[in-house]
């Protein structure tokens, strides 16, 4: 479980070149067994007697299989802020879930359907993210019968679902796209290509830190990797788009993208009253000031860790001296971001 949470904190390995725009890729699928009930109408003496079944399949899979009440409230905390877990699903007692030792793949134990398994890579690598959760399915299906109809395909409690049971997402950042304006024309794109896309992280369903995720549509009917290599190529898309942006205002010397960074730069470093949205906005420009060498003295992943670590930072146990979350947050970002400053060529801008 260490290694789990490690990397799922991690902010120190290396990245994939795509890294400056794509944050993470993420592939889930899911399965029933066909001798069940589906979860949401299993009744509780059934639901203990598959759970127990459930368990000691995942177990020879190689998993961990954890009662949700055995992970302490701050791996429950890691895991939601994360979006590894539903926050409904993360505080209800009877849920269960296993985790993998070796990589950021976890499996959720009767949510929605019996399992759902989920795997997530840095970057663009959908693939790579299929890969693992059809091995970890493929294991678990050898000594399983799925629920599975020879019309319909694999059946679940989402009919729109029905079929191949996947899902896929990849998170982006697309900060330069909003800078000149072009955010809502590369998002009609992806539309218009039958993908869904929204914001990530922001109050009121408005994008916060200029985190975007780009998903399979519900009720796709393609097969699995033909739907992942079309969610890959409208991604590069938005990436590209991106790229050509970050370089447009970069060559025309844009005080809008240097004031854009210089502010987030003199917020992180002296703010001391911080709010979420506030935060976001500040992680985003340092992570762009970062990306195309304009800041330098940290390196761009753990910009990108800081978007998860402030989401939600720890309170003081000591009633009699709790410190505002906003105040903290501050505080927490200060000695985050210790050490950046404007590279050499760019500090006289």
């Amino acid at each position: 479980m260490s290694r789990f949470f490690q990397q799922a904190q991690d902010d120190s390995s290396v990245h994939p070149g795509d890294f400056d725009v794509v944050l993470h890729s993420r592939v889930g699928l899911s399965r029933n067994l066909s001798a069940y009930l589906f979860a949401p109408r299993i009744d509780p003496e059934q639901k203990q007697i598959l759970l127990s079944a459930l368990r000691k399949k995942l177990v020879a899979c190689g998993l961990t299989f954890y009662r949700i009440l055995e992970l302490s409230d701050a791996r429950r905390a890691l895991l939601i802020d994360r979006d590894f877990l539903p926050r409904a699903f993360a505080v209800d007692e009877s849920s269960s879930l296993a985790l993998s030792e070796d990589e950021p793949l976890w499996v959720l134990c009767l949510e929605r359907d019996h399992v759902l398994v989920q795997a997530q890579k840095d970057g663009l690598a959908l693939r790579e993210a299929w890969n693992c959760v059809r091995e970890t399915e493929e294991r678990l299906g050898s000594d399983c019968v799925w629920a599975f109809d020879a019309d319909f395909g694999f059946l679940t409690s989402d009919i729109q679902k029905i079929g191949t049971g996947l899902s896929a997402s990849v998170s982006v950042h697309l900060p330069a796209l909003e800078l000149g304006g072009f955010i809502e024309k590369a998002c009609k794109q992806a539309l218009d290509a039958g993908f869904t896309i929204g914001g990530m992280y922001g109050s009121g369903g408005v994008s916060g830190g200029a985190l975007y995720e780009i998903a399979l549509p519900q009720g796709f009917m393609d097969a699995e990797t033909v739907a992942l290599d079309r969610l890959e190529r409208a991604t590069k898309l938005l990436v590209g788009y991106e790229r050509s942006a970050r370089n447009e205002l970069l060559e025309s010397g844009s005080w809008e993208l240097f004031d854009f960074i210089g502010r987030a730069v003199g917020r992180a470093l002296h703010a001391h009253s911080v709010s979420w949205d506030e935060c976001a906005e500040i992680v985003s420009g340092i992570r762009l000031g970062l990306s195309i060498k304009v800041l330098a003295g940290m390196d761009d992943s753990r910009a990108s860790a800081l978007f998860y670590k402030v989401r939600n930072v720890p309170l003081s146990k000591d009633q009699n001296q709790r410190t505002p979350e906003h105040v903290t947050r501050a505080a927490l970002l200060r000695n985050s971001v210790r050490g950046l400053h404007f590279s050499e060529r760019y500090k006289d801008v």
